[in-house]
């Protein structure tokens, strides 16, 4: 009885060393993994540091691209320098601009430089931030041909670029939330257009008339398209 239950209890001992032994090379196996995963993920954050406060963004994915790319990574298509737009406008000066204050910040009221082809809305003006664009503020500016709208800014209003007939190249930044009725109305120079996810509101008819637009990206968030947006358009 006792040879019996010490033969048992040996098979055990045999049997639980197998496994221990198996576990152990299986743990090897993951703490090996486990470096190579850390290995790639700090290839990952130098490779996204080298990235960063380049000011160059596919327009019509938001992915960061790296400084030299002429194509985006994620999308595959051409990508806008903004830096370059950027710089110009930096040196023609703030005094483009004419503002107004609220509690939350400042709404460009008009635009003084109706014989530039390219602006940009900056983030700021003398160190306070730009919420908005007012109605008609580049109405019939028809030099214009690239506008570039710095993060920050939420409201563009009624037929702001109304009319703007060079205007073909207009990015938005992630904080857009509404754009009012007619902004880009006739438009005819514009042929595509990539509307930001955070923009809830679209204008009535706020693509009439822009008869080369052919493709235009929309938000999945927007609940509806208004009335007239692509009114006598290309779409």
């Amino acid at each position: 009885m006792f040879l019996g239950n010490r033969k048992n209890l040996d098979e055990k001992m045999a049997t639980l060393e197998k496994e221990n032994k198996h576990l152990e090379i299986e743990i090897d196996k993951y703490k090996k993994r486990v470096a190579e995963l850390n290995q790639e993920v700090n290839s990952l954050k130098k490779e996204q540091d080298s990235y960063r406060n380049n000011l160059i963004e596919c327009s019509y994915c938001f992915e960061t691209i790296k400084k030299d790319s002429q194509f985006c990574s994620n999308c595959g298509r051409r990508i806008v320098k903004k830096a370059e737009m950027i710089t110009k406008t930096e040196r023609q000066g703030r005094n483009l601009f004419e503002v107004e204050e609220d509690k939350e910040g400042l709404l460009i009221t008009a635009y003084h430089g109706f014989d530039e082809t390219i602006v940009v809305i900056p983030s700021e003006i003398n160190g306070k931030k730009v919420i908005g664009i007012y109605n008609k503020v580049f109405m019939n500016c028809r030099n214009l041909e690239q506008v570039v709208i710095q993060e920050g800014c939420q409201y563009i209003g009624y037929r702001t670029f109304f009319r703007c007939e060079s205007l073909h190249s207009v990015l938005f930044p992630k904080s857009m939330v509404e754009v009012g009725n007619e902004a880009f109305w006739g438009c005819v120079s514009l042929e595509e257009i990539i509307i930001p996810s955070g923009v809830k509101v679209l204008g009535n008819n706020i693509f009439a008339h822009c008869t080369k637009l052919k493709s235009i990206v929309l938000p999945t968030e927007l609940e509806c398209i208004p009335q007239g947006a692509f009114e006598s358009s290309g779409i």
